[in-house]
């Protein structure tokens, strides 16, 4: 069947059948009684059995079910409930409804499972039948079927894909690529440095509040301090100008003094990065179960994700010239400057280092305190992984690390006792293989331990990758950061510096992963820019068509963002397209992040074919330059193939967040993807320019 519901597979299937194999009734009844109804009603109906593949992971086979199929149905009973099958079936149908706004579930609630609560809260608003026992389907299939056929949108759409590693990317290559090399020369041209030298850190340093709530300036926190310890200078840093996908940017960072106890003041160059911002505007409007937790996975991921890169030995020009600092002020006793201060000393070498216990970063995303957890960590691992998890083990106890290990389990390994034993540590480490995912025993015990980590919205996981890669890591495990074993080693001073919260190091060859970033970047580039870019675009369009007598030009009041086939952004759009030259520059705009100041504008070009003149506003989306510098760095992991994908992706879902989002202004943007392999953009242009729709 074609695929009309933004999906990324082909749709096979009308409804993906979930359903308890034990005790046997359930079985009974999803197969031989419902199944059977529902395909004389011609519904294509698949069960699991039908489409699980030998040699893929479990995961993989039941994430492919949930995507081939327009409807998921899950026949919700006491067992069921309880089935960590029909659980992580639920969770990836739920998880497709909200990511591509098309409501993709529906619930046949039978026997007792209709007076009892709901197992998750996101059910309350899925469209369900009831019945009380088996003969009770017939009389309400009408209904039932009806629910599968319609087509429901969910309230709010959803970014799918890792949101956390595109705003990373994204903020990397578009700001600090730029601004790091720069830093210290930037600060020893001011007034401030050039009084207090020794006072005055050249580091940058990035503020990530757990809570994603980044004000205009930094701002005290408690806010009723009785002395104001944060301040903003008026001098800022020398303005520093940059060319990117075509379109000149003017960044001009701010200036903190910040005092510390005994009132000495430090000065340093703060901010709170956009892309924060804009990450909690992506999965604000979700269910208050999955909005704290998926904030908390994404900003963890957030911090370990652009730790490594700032870490990161083959990007030298960036290496340790900035301090991530993700903080917790719902914490008891917090405050910022205290936190900044410590910051600003350790890396000016102020005073004597004391021997304090370092403060892991996940500990500012939880309000229980590291204290109350018996054992730093606990070692999952199958019989195959033995040798490894040996590995592992003897090197972190080495370190002082106290383990609770998987073979301390044997003999009572029940599902209560592995709550118990999650519950009293801080950390999971899970060794994967290929082999084990695709064992379904492993499989069966691996999502048994992730069900406490997704009832409890715990986030302290670390999967370590024996033999696979990190797109073999099961959607649904939410972790912040993983470790891949590598012949020299290295990977267990990697882990036992995660434990700790130490800073974890990188060397040229280590990889950093970005996995599906296409959608979290069309989304920042939505809502981080064209929402603040768009509004009166049109009128400045026809005010420099006047201006330069082009009234009579082939227009239209929009502006064209190109995705070329390539990825291949030029400096100028000139370089593209020889016949293309540089017109104006117009509109202006100037946006506050977090009160450091950035210009944005767009520039008009012009070209001539056949006696018709042409002129349009046009730049390169800055995503997609984004996908075309992780390709070029390596350590991404991202192939020539993917790119293209990526840049595929991003163009369709940025068509759909436009209309959802920026209803008023859409209309003034338009997304050119073009195989520049083919055509040269002014033939792509002219076609557009020309078109009435």
């Amino acid at each position: 069947m074609a695929d009309d519901e933004g999906t990324d597979v082909d749709i096979t299937h009308d409804v993906f059948l979930i359903h308890a194999n034990e005790p046997k009734e359930d079985k009974v009844f999803a197969l031989l009684k419902l199944k059977p109804l529902l395909e004389r009603q011609n519904l294509k109906v698949l069960v699991d059995e039908d489409d699980f593949l030998g040699g893929e992971t479990v995961f993989t086979n039941i994430a492919r079910a949930v995507r081939r199929c327009r409807k998921s149905l899950i026949v919700l009973t006491e067992h069921s409930r309880e089935s960590p099958w029909c659980s992580l079936e639920l969770l990836l149908a739920l998880e497709k409804s909200h990511r591509r706004n098309i409501m993709s579930v529906v619930v046949l609630r039978k026997g007792n499972s209709v007076e009892q609560q709901l197992a998750l809260d996101m059910l309350n608003d899925v469209p369900h039948v009831d019945i009380q026992n088996d003969d009770d389907i017939e009389g309400k299939l009408d209904d039932l079927v009806s629910k599968i056929k319609e087509k429901k949108q969910t309230e709010e759409l959803l970014p799918a894909g890792n949101i956390a590693h595109a705003q990373v990317w994204s903020h990397y290559f578009g700001l600090l690529q730029y601004l790091l090399p720069e830093m210290t020369a930037l600060v020893e041209k001011t007034e401030t440095y050039k009084k207090y030298p020794t006072r005055f850190s050249t580091k940058l340093y990035e503020l990530v509040p757990e809570n994603c709530q980044c004000p205009r300036v930094i701002e005290d926190i408690p806010k009723d301090s009785p002395e104001q310890r944060i301040i903003v200078m008026e001098e800022k840093l020398p303005n520093l100008s940059y060319t990117r996908s075509g379109n000149k940017r003017d960044v001009q960072m701010t200036i903190y003094c910040v005092k510390d106890t005994d009132g000495t003041e430090y000065y340093c160059v703060a901010e709170y990065p956009s892309v924060i911002a804009g990450m909690q505007k992506m999965i604000e409007e979700t269910s208050s179960k999955l909005r704290e937790c998926d904030r908390r996975t994404q900003v963890g991921r957030f911090y370990y994700t652009l730790s490594a890169l700032l870490q990161h030995e083959s990007l030298e020009g960036t290496l340790n010239k900035a301090n991530i600092i993700m903080y917790n002020e719902n914490r008891p006793g917090f405050v910022l400057a205290d936190i900044l201060v410590k910051a600003i000393k350790e890396d000016l070498h102020v005073g004597s280092m004391k021997d304090e216990r370092i403060e892991r970063p996940l500990d500012r995303l939880s309000s229980r305190e590291p204290a109350d957890f018996e054992h730093d960590a606990f070692l999952f691992y199958d019989d195959e992984s033995r040798e490894i998890g040996n590995e592992i083990c003897n090197y972190l106890e080495r370190k002082g690390t106290k383990l609770f290990i998987e073979d301390q389990r044997a003999g009572q390994r029940s599902i209560s006792n592995l709550d118990y034993v999650i519950g009293n540590c801080y950390w999971t480490i899970v060794i994967l293989t290929r082999k084990a995912l695709k064992d379904r025993k492993f499989t069966l015990q691996l999502i048994s331990l992730l069900q406490s980590f997704l009832v409890d919205k715990k986030i302290r996981l670390i999967p370590v990758l024996l033999d696979t890669r990190y797109g073999d890591i099961p959607d649904a495990i939410r972790f912040v950061t993983y470790v891949g074993v590598d012949e020299n080693k290295r990977y267990l001073e990697r882990l036992h510096c995660t434990l700790k919260g130490k800073e974890i190091p990188f060397d040229r060859d280590t990889l950093i992963p970005a996995g599906n970033v296409a959608y979290g970047l069309a989304w920042t580039y939505v809502l981080n820019y064209l929402a603040f870019v768009l509004q009166g675009l049109g009128d400045s369009i026809i005010r420099a068509l006047e201006k330069h007598n082009k009234s009579s030009s082939i227009y239209k009041e929009k502006v064209y963002i190109l995705v070329p086939f390539s990825c291949d952004c030029k400096a100028k759009l000139s370089d593209a397209d020889k016949i293309i030259s540089y017109l104006d520059t117009i509109h202006p705009v100037y946006v506050d992040h977090s009160g450091n100041s950035r210009k944005y504008s767009f520039d008009m070009y012009k070209f001539v074919d056949k006696d018709e003149e042409f002129v349009f506003v046009g730049q390169y989306a800055a995503a997609v330059t984004c996908l075309d510098d992780m390709w070029r760095v390596r350590i991404a992991g991202l192939s020539e193939a993917d790119k293209i994908i990526q840049a595929k992706i991003f163009c369709e879902e940025i068509q759909t967040v436009l209309a959802q989002k920026l209803i008023g202004y859409a209309h003034y943007c338009e997304i050119v993807f073009y195989d520049d392999r083919k055509y040269s953009l002014s033939e792509e242009m002219k076609r557009r320019l020309k078109h009435t729709p």
